[in-house]
């Protein structure tokens, strides 16, 4: 059993993406034909920030008849942001120490239920996607990068 992550890829991000030279719609077109082609995924799930639904650009690319499940995965949290000696493990979500992106990393429930061979690709290399491979990891999971499809 195999599963892909589509991290973060939303509209909210066009800008960034164009930064780093990517067209977003490009991304999503290219996104679109990888999906097709591929037969060895169980599972897809889109990772999107503080939301659970499909954008229109997703339904625009047919992404939404190529993709199971969307979840909201939050990044970027700082020691700040909760009371560590409390909050380090709540209602089975749990947090991990950081990389260069982010103090904390939070591990929701979801990950554990995930097949032990993980692909990820999607928003950005060192931030976001190193927040979502130290999640995995640390939910027992080997992640598989598909470079070609990491911004």
């Amino acid at each position: 059993m195999s599963c892909l992550i589509i991290h973060h890829v939303e509209s909210q991000w066009a800008s960034a993406m164009k930064q780093r030279g990517r067209d977003f719609y490009e991304y999503l077109e290219h996104l679109h034909d990888y999906l097709r082609q591929q037969t060895e995924f169980d599972k897809v799930i889109l990772t999107r920030m503080e939301d659970t639904q499909f954008e229109d650009c997703h339904n625009d690319f047919s992404l939404d008849q190529l993709i199971d499940e969307v979840k909201d995965y939050g990044y970027g949290w700082d020691l700040d942001m909760i009371d560590v000696d409390k909050e380090l493990e709540v209602n089975g979500e749990r947090f991990v120490e950081g990389g260069q992106h982010s103090d904390l990393v939070w591990v929701p429930g979801w990950l554990d239920d995930l097949p032990r061979k993980v692909h990820l690709c999607g928003c950005f290399d060192g931030e976001c996607i190193e927040d979502m491979e130290i999640a995995l990891k640390a939910a027992g999971k080997e992640v598989i990068r598909v470079e070609h499809l990491i911004i």
